[in-house]
């Protein structure tokens, strides 16, 4: 998909703000839809489902982002949208609340257009492969998968974990399992298998060099051979998952909460993320390259286990 054809709703109630994010957006060839008010961004996001992001202010009046962003994520149709939140609060409760809330980011002004633009082109390529990977299931589930009890899958590139989460997510509906999953074997591919560590992920990142530097290490010889092994076992009401990559591990308690000192870098949420979503069904053990998650059936899964 190009470019041109990515659709921003920005809400935020200042004009000049406003003006600034849509001449950049515009210059850098996507389609900015401005709202100056929370109940006016809903309606424009009603009459454009197809938004590709969401740019949301924390300050509005009538409504407060925070309020909205709750309200965008209550809907089905509006679930999966990235939404960037930004405002001039540097507390960093009000950060966490919003993170855990379902922003994808949250960014405080003034900040750097560059780094918007990082986080934006994440942002839509992460929601376009959840997109297309969801289409694909609804339109090419197996009938196979009923018989399936226990199995192992092994994946070596980032583009492999998003389909590998959504294939698991068939089978429950833990509200964002695929997007806490995701998290959990990108961590195992890019920083157990292929070694990219916090700060170097970050500088990778902001000089754009991130997607290039994986394809590099994928192809290293001492990585050729390396994958994450995911092993899952369905109970009769349940689907534990086990996640293990060939690392050398990290402490992983340093990582299970946000961390107000870190929580404006450009990535570093991920496990922080799964956790939230998970909550005491995650568990790491070992030296961090393990972890393992226990999910419910959905009903009608449960229905077809207890049949005759």
């Amino acid at each position: 998909m190009s470019k041109s054809s990515h659709k921003i709703l920005i809400i935020d109630d200042d004009p000049t703000l406003i003006t600034i994010l849509s001449d950049f957006l515009e210059m850098e060839g996507y389609q900015p839809i401005p709202a100056n008010e929370g109940e006016t961004g809903l309606k424009l996001l009603e009459e454009n489902q197809d938004v590709s992001a969401i740019i949301l202010d924390w300050v509005l009046p009538s409504i407060t982002g925070i309020q909205l962003l709750k309200k965008i994520k209550q809907k089905e149709a509006y679930l999966d949208i990235p939404v960037i939140m930004q405002t001039g609060k540097k507390d960093k409760e009000s950060v966490i609340e919003g993170i855990e809330a379902g922003a994808f980011y949250y960014m405080t002004k003034p900040y750097s257009l560059k780094v918007l633009i990082t986080i934006l082109k994440k942002a839509i390529f992460d929601y376009e492969n959840l997109r297309l990977v969801k289409e694909s299931l609804q339109v090419n589930k197996c009938s196979i998968t009923d018989f399936l009890k226990k199995g192992e899958i092994e994946l070596k590139a980032p583009g492999e974990a998003l389909r590998v989460a959504s294939f698991f997510t068939q089978y429950t509906d833990y509200d964002k399992a695929s997007i806490g999953l995701s998290e959990l074997l990108l961590n195992a591919i890019e920083h157990g298998n292929l070694g990219i560590g916090y700060d170097m992920k970050e500088e990778l990142i902001m000089d754009d060099r991130f997607d290039e530097e994986i394809r590099n290490r994928l192809n290293a010889p001492e990585n050729i051979d390396k994958t994450v092994k995911v092993i899952f076992e369905k109970t009769s009401d349940s689907i534990k998952i086990s996640i293990s990559d060939r690392g050398s591990g990290f402490d992983y308690n340093n990582f299970l909460r946000l961390d107000p000192d870190t929580i404006f870098n450009v990535h570093g949420r991920g496990v922080a993320m799964a956790k939230l979503i998970f909550e005491n069904r995650l568990e790491f053990s070992g030296n961090g390259n393990t972890v393992e998650i226990i999910l419910p059936l959905r009903e009608q899964e449960v229905k077809k286990n207890d049949k005759p």
